[in-house]
């Protein structure tokens, strides 16, 4: 049986996006990654956005393996703005669940990214019932607006440290004030 390939890689239809916010503005105002109008609003520092693929047996849905990873694409034109190019066909390797990915295979995936300074991830839903291609067999999209596909996904700011302290520490004392009463 040959290894499976997908494909790991997305079109300017349907880009990565970023917001400053996880609030319905904010992503309703998300911008394309790579598009002067990221530049604009967040800064030229945004950089590279590194993109994780991972996959999952469609029988065991709730146990994804890292199959890849890949970067942004660097090119200024609209065309390439907020997309990916990992490979097609892209074989998952054998090390990947002991090589169980194979041509044939139903799998579910997603794809995970985040901003190489950190201040921006996000991941997108879980794609479903995608069959793995193989041999001289095309893989099918992985991006789409149909059933099972990804329509595409936005990354928001990571709140700081100190924040996910405070916000702890602020329902911690609320369980103590409500014991006391």
């Amino acid at each position: 049986m040959a290894q499976g390939t997908i494909q790991f890689q997305n079109a300017s239809t349907f880009p990565i996006k970023v917001a400053t916010g996880t609030d319905a503005a904010s992503l309703a105002a998300a911008t394309v990654i790579g598009s002067n109008a990221t530049s604009v609003s967040l800064g030229a520092g945004l950089g590279q956005v590194n993109v994780q693929m991972y996959v999952s047996l469609a029988s065991a849905p709730t146990q994804f393996f890292l199959a890849g990873s890949t970067t942004n694409s660097g090119s200024t034109l609209s065309s390439f703005q907020g997309t990916f190019h990992g490979g097609n066909p892209y074989t998952i390797p054998a090390s990947v669940d002991g090589g169980l990915f194979q041509q044939g295979t139903t799998i579910d995936y997603y794809f995970a990214a985040q901003t190489q300074n950190g201040i921006y991830s996000g991941t997108s839903a879980i794609g479903t019932g995608y069959v793995l291609a193989g041999g001289a067999t095309s893989p099918g999209v992985t991006f789409g607006s149909t059933g099972g596909l990804i329509p595409g996904f936005t990354i928001t700011a990571v709140p700081e440290p100190s924040t996910i302290i405070l916000s702890g520490l602020g329902a911690a004392a609320m369980l103590l004030y409500r014991r006391k009463k």
